[in-house]
Parts: structure tokens; C-alpha cells; sequence
């Protein structure tokens, strides 16, 4: 088994955008909860930067297998498995995708947090 450290979950898009507008007072927090790294956040943080924002834009989009498992070996939770659990997963999202059709709908956010340093 790998460390807590090391799990990822999957969260719905509810989820995800309320647990970010709920640590928008700690940047850190903020990027901890979105990396699902919550034991990084540093509460100190809070004190040193402000004004969080969070801005975001999506685009939705068809992806074939290849492409969705050539992004998914970019992430660092992909770069974090061993070579079983790797190949573990590439087979799961080909396996997901095969049964979807040939491509799987895909909807790919893009983040920015901003925060003031605090004075």
C-alpha cells in the first residue's frame, strides 16, 4: 500500500470548486486541497498572503485513449505509482474509453489562484 500521501480521489466538479471557494483565505490550503496534498497546506500562510482569488475557464473536448494517457504520464500523482500500478492505470483508462466508444468526453479546467502578499 502507498502512502496516504500518494492517493488520489476523484472528486466531482462540485466538490473540487466548493473545496477551493472554502480555502480561499489560505493560498496554501488552496493549492493543497487542488494537488490533494492537504498535509503540505501551511497554516502560516494565511498571515502572509490575502485577497485569494480563484479564475477559471474550461474547455470541453473528445479525447482518445493515446492522447488521455499521454497527458495522464505528465501528472505527478502518474509519476508517483511504481511501474505496476502505472500500467495498472493506462490499461483502466483505455479500458474506459474503449467502452465509451473510442473517445471519452472530456471537460479540462485551467486554474489561476492569486493572492495579495498581506501588508
Amino acid at each position: 500500500m502507498r502512502p496516504a500521501s500518494l492517493e488520489w480521489v476523484a472528486r466531482d466538479r462540485p466538490t473540487f470548486f466548493d473545496g477551493i471557494e472554502g480555502r480561499l483565505g489560505n493560498v496554501s490550503e488552496v493549492w493543497a486541497w487542488i494537488n490533494q496534498r492537504d498535509a503540505l497546506a501551511r497554516e502560516e500562510a494565511g498571515d502572509l498572503f490575502g485577497d485569494v482569488r480563484l479564475t477559471t475557464t474550461s474547455t470541453e473536448r473528445e479525447e482518445r485513449a493515446e492522447r488521455l494517457i499521454a497527458v495522464t504520464r505528465t501528472t505527478s500523482m502518474y509519476l508517483g505509482l511504481d511501474a505496476r500500478d502505472r500500467k495498472r492505470l493506462e490499461d483502466g483508462l483505455a479500458a474506459v474509453v474503449e467502452e465509451a466508444g473510442g473517445s471519452y468526453p472530456l471537460t479540462l479546467y485551467a486554474l489561476l489562484v492569486t493572492a495579495r502578499t498581506a501588508t
